[in-house]
């Protein structure tokens, strides 16, 4: 289980900064926020404004407009554990996981991480991310195969989809990473799968 997840995190990390080395310095303020034309003046982001906040089994992010339920047998990870394992993955100030959920009997898990950025062409991005999957599938004797892109919903939000087959080693790993933008922030949502259910399942715990 620890190498799946160190090797999870290492694809999220990919994630994170693809979408970090769009934004200019230019366009931010001394506190991290976007200052770009682009950002809606009256909706400028910060780290705090974007945090979802949880009740139960439900994470719900108010900047974002959607909701999250879990399965009442997952269990979602502290901001401390989350803390533990980003430690010196070299994230910016303005990029963080803000949930983390799994099924410890599967190990099917859900992430989802924010960047405050510039704007995305998602596309762009999510070439980009494939590309840089590779290159840190050499190091970790992974291959990877990538599907289409795909326009769908989580919830409320317009994401470009792109699901991932990975090797490590022999052992086979499921992905389906989706991207979202919307004023200054970048979404990426993680959701990897052990036991072969039906990607449309974990999609429908969003609303």
């Amino acid at each position: 289980m620890r190498r799946f997840l160190t090797t999870i995190i290492a694809i999220i990390m990919v994630l994170t900064l693809c979408g970090c080395g769009e934004s200019s310095s230019d366009n931010t303020d001394a506190n991290g926020a976007v200052t770009n034309e682009s950002v809606s003046s009256e909706k400028v982001p910060t780290v705090e404004s974007i945090k979802g906040t949880y009740n139960g089994d439900v994470y719900e992010n108010g900047y974002m407009g959607y909701k999250f339920t879990k399965p009442s047998d997952w269990t979602y990870s502290t901001e401390e554990e989350i803390a533990a394992m980003f430690e010196n993955s070299g994230l910016g100030d303005t990029d963080f996981c803000d949930m983390l959920v799994l099924d410890s009997s599967t190990g099917n898990n859900i992430n989802i991480l924010y960047s405050i950025a510039s704007d995305i062409d998602l596309e762009d991005y999510l070439v980009q991310s494939e590309n840089e999957i590779k290159q840190i599938g050499e190091s970790l004797g992974m291959t990877s195969t990538f599907s289409s892109h795909e326009s769908v919903k989580l919830g409320n939000i317009d994401c470009l989809r792109v699901e991932i087959e990975s090797d490590i080693q022999g052992t086979k790993m499921y992905q389906a990473c989706y991207a979202a933008y919307a004023d200054g922030v970048l979404m990426n949502v993680t959701i990897t799968v052990n036991d072969g259910t039906p990607i449309e399942n974990f999609e429908a715990m969003f609303e």
